[in-house]
């Protein structure tokens, strides 16, 4: 494979970058025998090969510069692969079938949290206002969703068939968006004193977490609101900057899963009976993301204060949850340069666990 982008140098890259080299990452597609995925917080864009088990670095800068390489998601479209900017100004497009690597300058550094696909529009989603963006590629145009402007987002986005959920600034408020022609777009206001900022889906309804402690899930079929108390023994008092209690949530099995972000815990919800259980205490927590391997496995990426990963936890369909520590540290002055903030260990994972999971599904 050769290196396509910054910088052409194929060999440079491989010898930077060998299967030791386990790279911290929030969210990855699979094509064919390979894996794409973006370092955290770093330049570097990688592709991993499950057949030659090796992993090179597709795109870097030999000096790093955060207003061009950062980015915050991917997805697929056809051959080809979108990065979303982060405080950048830059969109970045990978195709899959030649290597090739195309940015995209914007006007102003883009804010987003991540990024979908629903038929031949890719959305660029961010929070706060006039934040939501679409692109109908070829066209490099990034488009307002007029409707979306004038409510302030505070979750990432829910696809749920032809629609969109999310949360908003606002008590008991949440949209949704019909994303096949645009015609539905409401707002709803739960009976609440609570303002949302993470949604799931399950069990015909939604649940909701935000800055009070509790779960409130709305039923969907015939609009009916539950309210689930928290008892929560490990709440950060240091975070005044955040108001919420999770950073994000996610269904497996019969559970939907909290992360940490005031509260130092890991919840989970059971979706029959209402039933909540601490699953970790895990100090120093302050963020999370959850990568869904397949509908049996999934990988938890804790975060301490500085996005550094401090555990992952192996969940399983049936519930099971495997927690690991051992953060694999490569030692060598080459890579700092590839890193943008924070400590060498704070940027490398445990690639191989994800890899040894994703090779017991039928994803190949």
């Amino acid at each position: 494979m050769r290196s396509a982008g910054i910088e052409n140098n194929s060999d440079k890259g491989k010898k930077m970058i060998t299967e030791d080299y386990l790279l911290n990452f929030q969210e990855a597609e699979i094509i064919g025998d390979r894996i794409i995925f973006w370092a955290l917080n770093s330049n570097g864009i990688f592709s991993y090969d499950l057949k030659n088990k090796t992993l090179d670095c597709l795109s870097k800068t030999e000096k790093y510069d955060n207003a061009e390489f950062l980015f915050n998601g991917c997805a697929a479209y056809n051959s080809k692969i979108f990065f979303s900017p982060f405080n950048s100004s830059s969109i970045c497009i990978y195709e899959t079938e030649t290597d090739e690597i195309e940015y995209i300058k914007l006007e102003k550094k883009g804010l987003f949290s991540s990024v979908f696909v629903y038929g031949d529009k890719i959305y660029f989603w961010g929070f706060g206002k006039n934040n939501v963006k679409v692109m109908l590629y070829p066209s490099h145009i990034l488009q307002d969703l007029d409707e979306l402007t004038d409510v302030s987002i505070t979750s990432k986005p829910l696809i749920v068939e032809n629609k969109v959920y999310f949360t908003i600034d606002e008590m008991g408020g949440f949209c949704e968006y019909d994303l096949s022609d645009g015609s539905k777009f409401r707002v709803h206001k739960l009976e609440s004193d609570c303002k949302f900022n993470t949604i799931s889906y399950a069990g015909d309804c939604l649940w909701f977490s935000g800055d009070k402690k509790k779960i409130i899930a709305w039923n969907t079929i015939d609009n009916e609101v539950q309210s689930y108390p928290l008892t929560l023994t490990n709440v950060n008092q240091d975070i005044t900057w955040n108001e919420f209690f999770f950073d994000n949530s996610f269904v497996m099995g019969k559970y939907v899963y909290y992360l940490p972000k005031k509260t130092n815990e890991i919840i989970r919800i059971r979706i029959d009976s209402g039933t909540i259980e601490i699953v970790y205490v895990i100090d120093g927590a302050n963020g999370g993301n959850f990568i869904r391997i397949s509908d049996e496995y999934g990988l938890i990426v804790v975060e301490g204060g500085n996005h550094d990963a401090i555990c992952d936890i192996f969940v399983e369909k049936r519930g099971t949850l495997v927690r690991n520590d051992e953060i694999k540290v490569p030692k060598g002055s080459e890579l700092e340069k590839y890193i943008c903030w924070g400590s060498l260990e704070s940027r490398f994972n445990t690639l191989n666990r994800f890899i040894r999971s994703l090779t017991q599904t039928n994803l190949r």
